[in-house]
């Protein structure tokens, strides 16, 4: 899988708007390696389209293509960018597309600032948009693993997918969710909108918390209660978080960081100890080898695997140490004494 990316966001400049785009694994680490076709379109804050341009990728040893698009005086503003190389808005796409945000001269807005959007369609046609960092914060950008995770949840709640029977049953019924190191926060936006009258805690670390709460102002549907909590693993969890009573815990891309999987799995016990029948649903995409010390850490921690499936990855793999992985490993953990 590819992200479109800005490396230099939209910007107008004497009649036109200029940009420099990147078709990058999540991680940035490598890029796009086959030549294709980009289209960038300047759209109206209805999504009509008011002019675009074609850009050729040219794939291996292309790192960026620079865009300038020629803009007529009857432009009606605000209007934004969308660069994308083909139409699916799936969760899983080879290249996923990308709008900038909102540009608007007529009050000095002449460039479209560093917050991007992502837009995807449910398997029940309802939209999920999240906005992204366009930097170069990992933290804040959308991750392979929890796209493939929450694709699946999409689909187990509209057809089921015939596998992780314990995960398909839980979400029959609305949740008491708390997602760990939710970032963008996709997964738990994604349940709280196909599983409605959940409630759903986000938590990251604080600095993720004006993004995240600026995802969930984005959700239309408000049938679910969806909330976000600071949460270091390196601290105790506050008792507010344990005495949720969650039945669903979701962990999605975490596990990269060796360093911190003493913590990780700390904080899942700490919030089992109160909620000792919840599901816990880990899914990462493999970056390193040290990730494995993960698993022997949960078997010591009293966490059985109740099953587990590999979730096949769309596109272009990436070529770089930490991307080249083609498949994500999803992973139903439970606590010892009620599995």
């Amino acid at each position: 899988m590819h992200y479109i990316r800005f490396l230099k966001v939209p910007r107008v400049v004497r009649g036109c708007v200029e940009a420099m785009v990147t078709v990058t694994t999540d991680l940035g680490e490598t890029f796009y390696p086959l030549a294709i076709g980009l289209v960038v379109c300047l759209e109206g804050d209805k999504g009509e389209g008011v002019c675009e341009v074609k850009v050729d990728w040219k794939g291996k040893g292309i790192r960026s293509v620079s865009v300038l698009m020629p803009i007529g005086k009857s432009v009606e503003w605000p209007a934004r960018i969308h660069a994308y190389a083909g139409k699916g808005n799936g969760f899983l796409e080879p290249i996923i597309g990308i709008w900038s945000g909102g540009l608007d001269p007529r009050c000095g807005q002449y460039d479209s600032g560093w917050r991007v959007e992502r837009r995807f369609i449910t398997e029940h046609d309802e939209s999920i948009c999240l906005y992204e960092e366009a930097g170069d914060s990992i933290a804040r950008h959308l991750w392979d693993g929890s796209q493939a995770l929450a694709r699946f949840l999409d689909r187990a709640i509209s057809k089921g997918t015939g596998a992780l029977a314990t995960t398909q049953r839980l979400l029959k019924s609305p949740v008491r969710a708390i997602e760990l190191g939710c970032g963008c926060a996709c997964v738990g936006l994604t349940l709280a909108l196909r599983c409605p009258g959940s409630d759903v805690l986000l938590t990251d670390m604080e600095e993720v918390r004006e993004l995240a709460e600026a995802n969930i102002s984005l959700l239309k549907d408000k049938r679910s209660r969806v909330s976000f909590n600071a949460l270091d693993w390196e601290e105790a969890v506050p008792q507010t978080i344990i005495d949720r009573q969650h039945n669903l815990v979701v962990v999605s891309e975490c596990t990269y960081n060796s360093d911190t999987l003493a913590a990780l799995v700390a904080t899942l016990s700490s919030l089992i100890a109160d909620s000792p029948k919840a599901l816990i649903l880990v899914a990462t995409k493999t970056r390193h080898a040290s990730e494995a010390e993960f698993f022997p850490l949960m078997k010591q921690a009293g966490f059985v695997i109740n099953e587990s499936i590999r979730l096949p990855l769309v596109g272009e793999p990436g070529s770089g140490y930490a991307d080249s992985a083609t498949d994500v490993g999803l992973y139903e953990f439970l606590w010892k004494s009620s599995s």
